[in-house]
C-alpha cells in the first residue's frame, strides 16, 4: 500500500469540504480524482502533500514514499521554458551525475 485515507475530514468555519473520506491506494495502480468545481479534489490533495492539516482522521503514507502535487494553477515567474522548469527538479540528480562523472575521469588517469 502506498497510501490509505481513513474517515479524513476538513472544514472551514461550518462549511464542510471533506467528511470522512476514506481510500487505498494499492503499488501500481492508478485511480482519477473527479468531481464538480468545490468539491474537496484540491484539498483532499493538499491534505496528501501535507500542505495543510485535515481536522479529522488518519493519513498513512509509507516511510520513504515520497508524494507530489502539481497545482493546476501556478504562478511561474521564469525565462525558462515549460520543460526546462521541469527538469530543474531534478537538478540534484543532474549535480550527482556529474560529479561522478567527474571523479571517473580523475581515476582512469
Amino acid at each position: 500500500m502506498i497510501l490509505a485515507c481513513k474517515d479524513i475530514s476538513k472544514g472551514y468555519g461550518t462549511d464542510i469540504i471533506l467528511d470522512k473520506i476514506s481510500f487505498n491506494l494499492e503499488e501500481k495502480e492508478k485511480a482519477a480524482v473527479v468531481g464538480v468545481n468545490g468539491a474537496g479534489k484540491t484539498t483532499l490533495f493538499k491534505i496528501i502533500t501535507d500542505s495543510i492539516s485535515h481536522d479529522d482522521g488518519q493519513l498513512y503514507i509509507p516511510k520513504g514514499t515520497t508524494v507530489g502535487y502539481l497545482e493546476q494553477n501556478i504562478d511561474i515567474r521564469s525565462e525558462k521554458t515549460i520543460y526546462e522548469e521541469m527538469l530543474s527538479v531534478f537538478e540534484p540528480i543532474f549535480k550527482l551525475e556529474e560529479k561522478l562523472r567527474d571523479m571517473e575521469n580523475k581515476m582512469s588517469i
